[in-house]
C-alpha cells in the first residue's frame, strides 16, 4: 500500500512539474495579425447591402499568438460582442481565416479575416453580412 502510494505521488508531481505553460509572444507591427485587438465596431447588414459599421461598446479582446493560436474573451463560434469566457482557436495567415475551438452549435469551421494596418475585420458567416472591426491596442 505505501509502495503504491509513493508510485502514485510521484506519477502526478511528474505530472504536474512536466507541464508547460503556453507561452503567448506578442508584438506590435502593423504588418501582422499578432498582437492585442479590441472590439470597436460591428456589421450587421439588413440585407440590402447598405449596412454600415456602427460603435459598440465593448471590452471583447481577442490576442493573437505568434505561433498560430489565439485566446479570447468571448464566443468567436459566433458573432457577439459580450466578453463572458475564455476562448482559443487558430489562425492561418496564408489563408487569412481563423478556426475557433470546441463550438457547439456548428461544425467546425474557419471565418475570414482582412488585415489593414491597425484594423482588423473579422468576417462571420449570415446572408446579410455581419462582420466586427477590431483595434490594435
Amino acid at each position: 500500500m505505501k509502495l503504491q502510494l509513493i508510485i502514485i505521488t510521484s506519477v502526478l508531481l511528474t505530472t504536474m512539474y512536466s507541464c508547460k505553460k503556453v507561452t503567448c509572444n506578442c508584438y506590435s507591427s502593423t504588418e501582422v495579425i499578432v498582437g492585442e485587438w479590441l472590439l470597436v465596431e460591428e456589421l450587421i447588414d439588413p440585407g440590402d447591402g447598405s449596412g454600415t459599421f456602427q460603435s459598440v461598446t465593448s471590452d471583447k479582446e481577442i490576442k493573437f499568438c505568434d505561433n498560430g493560436t489565439y485566446e479570447a474573451n468571448a464566443s468567436m463560434c459566433m458573432m457577439s460582442n459580450q466578453s463572458d469566457s475564455t476562448t482559443f482557436g487558430t489562425y492561418d495567415t496564408s489563408t487569412e481565416t481563423f478556426a475557433p475551438e470546441n463550438c457547439m452549435i456548428m461544425a467546425p469551421m474557419a471565418y475570414h479575416y482582412s488585415l489593414n494596418g491597425d484594423t482588423l475585420i473579422l468576417t462571420y458567416p449570415c446572408f446579410e453580412g455581419c462582420q466586427q472591426k477590431y483595434a490594435r491596442i
